[in-house]
């Protein structure tokens, strides 16, 4: 019989293959065989379109490990891990495992990992233990094991309970999870909005602020975006003064040289209009989501979903200009001019210049490095550095009631809380806080001018 795949290895017991590779191998001759065929509903490719940067395959690999009756270790040789995409998987990737005739209680576990330089991780990926039938002599039994996405993070079965596969082969789903599907809004983007597509993504990332409080860190879980409208500039001061002019209320802090505070030198919002082109820093939570509100279309401040899903390139890579670690030239970070507001300061990036007045820069200006999304046509700017972005979730534990196991559709958490979440990197923050994956947090009600925000627009 020929075997279609890559590798092949005799033991005592059983033949195990990995099939639907490139290339063939010839195997010895089999008294009893069986194809074992591994499909899911996940993207397994990339996904396109819109003009925006491809979505990442959540899983890239799948890792098979085998177990002979009775036992709770695979066999000698009997685990493999192979790249996998959807192509794959449609066309019948399969691997087969040729028992001694008659034999049962065979058992295969199968995982679709999302590969990160790490082992697999229960929480990154899908995972099930599956029974083999028994096959007789000179028999060719096939079954095949769908792992869906909606088990993220709950095995299938186990190895002292396995699940039992699908009789026979059945056509492979790859892909075909709606929610990874690129859609977008319900119509063009208004002056200085840009459409952000839909898609799912890892939300996440274990490695950042490890050995961190729970709270702070960030664990790793799949989130689904809805298409939205996001403003493609962080709030102005202009703006925001308008808003006030037309006879809002807001608690904010105001520019004063003259104070002996850095919160009052070096906040954004000044009367007579000269600080406009500057983001507005030194406002509440509560109240950037009442400006955002005011501007109708149900507008609001981003979820932390939103914001993390523009700032990895929408799933594509971990900052939004790519893989690259984040540099003075990047984005606006650790612009801090006056040694004596160090205090202000989160982290050992310095990237002042001398003669520079330090502090954040204008919302519109011509150069802004590499920190921009490209959508098509528009371009969102300044999401990595300048200011610190408010969400409009509360901060709660990556561990907590609002994080949990699985795949989350448009989440956000609305807990009863003091604090709320943010995220990005600014001129008050070194380059770690670029990267979105982690979590830092304020007090709602906290005005400081390293903190800004934009609005979103479903």
């Amino acid at each position: 019989m020929i075997a279609r795949g890559a590798i092949a290895l005799l033991t005592a017991s059983t033949l195990f293959t990995v099939s639907g590779l490139v290339g063939c191998k010839t195997a010895p001759p089999r008294a009893a065989e069986i194809l074992v065929y591994v499909d899911t509903d996940a993207p397994l490719s990339p996904r396109t379109g819109l003009g925006a940067p491809a979505t990442a395959p959540l899983f890239e690999r799948v890792r098979i490990d085998v177990y002979p009756p009775g036992a709770t270790e695979p066999c000698l040789g009997c685990t493999r891990e192979l790249a996998i995409d959807d192509a794959l998987v449609r066309a019948g990737a399969s691997f087969g495992v040729l028992p001694s005739p008659g034999t049962s209680g065979w058992r295969v576990r199968v995982r679709f990992v999302h590969s990160d330089g790490e082992a697999p991780r229960a929480d990154s990926s899908l995972d099930g233990y599956f029974s083999l039938p028994t096959a007789s002599d000179g028999q060719l039994v096939e079954v095949t094991t769908f792992l869906p996405i909606a088990s993220l993070g709950t095995p299938i079965g186990s190895l002292e309970a396995p699940a039992l596969p699908t009789t026979g082969r059945v056509v492979g789903h790859a892909g075909e999870f709606d929610g990874a599907n690129r859609r977008g809004c319900r119509g063009p983007a208004a002056l200085g909005r840009a459409c952000v597509p839909s898609g799912a993504y890892w939300m996440g990332d274990p490695s950042i602020l490890a050995g961190a409080p729970d709270a702070f860190s960030s664990g790793r879980r799949i989130v689904v975006v809805s298409p939205f409208y996001v403003d493609a500039a962080e709030v102005s001061v202009g703006a925001f003064r308008a808003w006030i002019e037309a006879g809002n209320t807001a608690v904010i802090g105001k520019y004063d040289p003259s104070s002996t505070t850095p919160e009052a030198r070096l906040c954004g919002y000044a009367d007579d209009g000269s600080h406009d082109a500057m983001p507005m820093t030194c406002v509440s939570q509560p109240d950037a989501r009442r400006f955002c509100q005011a501007r109708g279309e149900d507008g609001d401040l981003p979820s932390e979903a939103q914001l993390e899903w523009m700032g990895k390139a929408l799933g594509s890579a971990r900052f939004v200009w790519g893989a690259d670690d984040p540099s003075c030239d990047a984005a606006v970070l650790g612009n801090i001019a006056e040694r004596s507001d160090v205090a202000l300061f989160i982290g050992s990036d310095f990237c002042h210049q001398p003669g520079d007045p330090g502090g954040p820069r204008p919302v519109d200006r011509a150069e802004v490095g590499r920190d921009l999304l490209h959508l098509g046509e528009l371009t969102v700017r300044d999401l990595e550095g300048n200011v610190e972005e408010l969400a409009r979730d509360s901060f709660g534990a990556s561990d907590g009631p609002c994080w949990g196991v699985g795949v989350l559709r448009d989440p956000v958490c609305e807990l009863r809380s003091d604090y709320a979440s943010t995220r990005g990197g600014g001129w008050t923050t070194g380059f770690a806080h670029a990267d979105f994956a982690g979590r830092p947090g304020t007090s709602k009600l906290q005005r400081h001018p390293g903190i800004g925000f934009r609005c979103v627009y479903p």
